[in-house]
């Protein structure tokens, strides 16, 4: 499906799927990352798509397989919905 990320494991259909998969890597591991670890973190064979998913979040640094991206994502309002974990 073109633009729409599907969940292997239960099939759910989200526009933006990927985008919070890439959220939860991040919390885990921290804001770099390459275009072959978000596949795998995804479970995602096209290059391609991963790499607008990626464009979307941050800066990339470096040029063709070995460039890497920044994860630029905000606490306040990219993780809001954590805050009750946090007193």
């Amino acid at each position: 499906m073109r633009n729409v990320w599907v969940c292997k494991n239960c099939s759910k259909e989200d526009a933006d799927g990927a985008l919070n998969a890439l959220k939860d890597f991040f919390l885990i591991y921290g804001s770099i990352i390459n275009n072959e670890m978000a596949r795998h973190w995804l479970q995602e064979t096209d290059r391609k798509y991963v790499t607008r998913v990626l464009e979307r979040t941050g800066s990339k640094i470096g040029k063709g397989k070995g460039a890497s991206y920044v994860l630029d994502f905000d606490y306040e309002k990219d993780f809001k919905h954590y805050s009750y974990f946090i007193k």
